[in-house]
């Protein structure tokens, strides 16, 4: 009755002899699977590295899609957030190094968006090698609370076609963007503490998720280990000293890969503060961002460590080292 799955995406069915109990907002590790009236945790059947392809939820008539993170939690995306077409106004550009630009819009029609903190929205864009318009993604680094504007942050990438769109627009500007989509977004469990790891600009959607934690009355504690190459590279450093003074449950810790002699801060791979500070993973869950060199190692790292969920978005496609 049970099987292994390696896909990211399972389709589930429903024949008479299972059951998914459990609210449709949960992260399914805090339901329980009923395999012929036996009541299993569901955390102890991933434990085991085995789930179930064969289930329904109760009580529902339409099939659902589960997304099955390192076989560690199982996700319901149900219902999914509509995604909409925006108008908005360029409100504020921020240079924030040489190459990341903090880009601030104001929505116009509609006036304000829903979303959950870590989403992204995108961009259509004409591709000039192509000759074709491409679709380019961008998360949202502000708060879900600021629902009239939103903060976008990105690098130049020479020749590409959605970052050079961005740092031609100008302020006053009007663009058009879909969304909220994205399944990387911070989840409602108030029993694990976060642990949030990125770099460059990956830092975007974990600010958001940053920002959103700590308005909370109740903030759950929260560590964010940040990777970036050079103090020409460094921003943010004095609104997270400021977060974190404000909120004595927040740590953030910025390391250089490739600092200058004068640099007197964390200097390595955000890799080496897994290894370091990370003693066991069980009461945490973590939301890696960045490259895929990152992701994979990291992902590596934290599992030698134990059980939890982790959530990841591959913010850049290429083929660097870890650091980069």
């Amino acid at each position: 009755m049970w099987c292994f799955c390696h896909s990211d995406y399972v389709r589930l069915l429903s024949p008479p002899d299972f059951s998914l109990r459990g609210r449709a907002q949960w992260e399914f590790r805090q339901a329980t699977l009923l395999e012929r009236d036996k009541q299993v945790p569901l955390v102890d059947i991933l434990s085991r590295g085995r789930i179930s392809l064969d289930a329904r939820i109760r009580g529902s008539t339409r099939p659902s899609t589960f997304r099955v993170a390192d076989l560690l939690s199982i996700l319901l995306e149900y219902p999914p957030m509509p995604v909409e077409t925006f108008a908005a106004q360029v409100e504020m550009i921020k240079d924030l190094t040489h190459d990341v630009r903090q880009l601030d819009l104001r929505l116009i029609a509609p006036k304000t968006i829903t979303f959950k903190p870590g989403q992204f929205v995108s961009f259509e864009v004409f591709h000039p090698q192509s000759g074709h318009v491409v679709t380019r993604p961008y998360s949202i680094a502000s708060q879900p609370s600021r629902s009239d504007v939103i903060t976008l942050l990105f690098n130049l990438v020479p020749g590409g076609p959605g970052s050079t769109y961005l740092f031609n627009l100008k302020e006053g500007d009007k663009t058009h963007f879909k969304g909220p989509a994205g399944n990387f977004y911070l989840r409602d469990d108030p029993n694990r503490e976060l642990l949030f790891i990125g770099t460059g600009t990956g830092i975007a959607p974990i600010r958001s998720m940053l920002l959103a934690n700590v308005e909370r009355p109740d903030a759950r504690p929260a560590t964010l280990f940040w990777g970036l190459r050079g103090q020409r590279d460094l921003y943010y450093q004095e609104e997270l000293a400021e977060l974190t003074r404000r909120t004595p449950t927040l740590t953030a810790i910025t390391t250089l890969s490739r600092p200058e002699p004068a640099w007197s801060g964390l200097s390595g791979r955000v890799l080496r503060l897994i290894e370091e500070r990370i003693v066991s993973v069980k009461s945490l869950a973590v939301y890696l961002c960045g490259n895929s060199a990152m992701i994979a190692d990291a992902t590596s790292l934290l599992q030698k460590k134990g059980l939890c969920p982790i959530y990841r978005e591959k913010y850049y496609d290429d083929t660097g080292s870890p650091e980069d």
